[in-house]
């Protein structure tokens, strides 16, 4: 989602220990991030969510290990707003299993290892549209991916359907996808939809 310069990113942040959140709180309006609210109880969390249209959730681990439809739930309650996007926040011995989330719509892990300025850049890029996962954690979620990857059934995704993929996995707009392969961005909207409904998932950033 694109925001005007002169408007501040709106983040929910949503953590299990009240001198963590007090911590990141200050750390995101160092930034320049407006902190639209906090919660430690994810029963909440949902209704902050319908209630102020956060640009990013930022959730706790702990808080997240609720199952896929909690977190599929509140993924699905901040597109609803204005395109909002989850992000978990996680440490870096976290042994959870980190691609099922992925799959439910979370836009992304950030480790706590992250510098104030690395950690501000990655909420700004998760607010543009990018999947961001902080290096600490690609090593584990690619360990998952393929172990998922081998029993996977093989799909029926034709040539051109393939090359959206591949250009949406790679960050890129409607518009960019349709420039690339010289076709309309509504014929770039019908191949994403085929690609979504071949694959069983809900938007784009699962597909990525």
């Amino acid at each position: 989602m694109k925001y005007p310069s002169d408007s501040p990113l709106q983040i929910l942040l949503a953590h299990t220990y009240a001198l963590l959140r007090e911590g990141l709180d200050r750390i995101l309006r160092e930034g320049g991030i407006e902190v639209i609210g906090q919660t430690n109880n994810i029963a909440d969390l949902k209704q902050l969510i319908v209630d102020h249209n956060p640009d990013v959730v930022l959730l706790d681990w702990e808080l997240a290990d609720g199952g896929p439809e909690a977190t599929e739930s509140l993924v699905s309650a901040a597109e609803h707003g204005n395109g909002g996007v989850v992000a978990i926040l996680t440490g870096p011995q976290t042994t959870e299993n980190f691609s099922n989330p992925l799959k439910n719509g979370v836009g992304g892990y950030l480790s706590v290892n992250l510098s104030p300025e690395k950690f501000i850049n990655a909420l700004r890029m998760l607010a543009e549209g990018d999947i961001v996962v902080s290096r600490e954690v690609v090593a584990d979620l690619k360990s998952e991916l393929t172990a998922s990857e081998a029993n996977r059934p093989a799909d029926d995704l034709s040539e051109r359907e393939r090359e959206v993929l591949s250009l949406v996995s790679r960050g890129a707009t409607n518009q960019e996808i349709a420039v690339n392969l010289t076709i309309t961005e509504n014929t770039v909207k019908v191949h994403l939809r085929r690609i979504l409904d071949k694959l069983t998932l809900r938007n784009r950033q699962q597909a990525a």
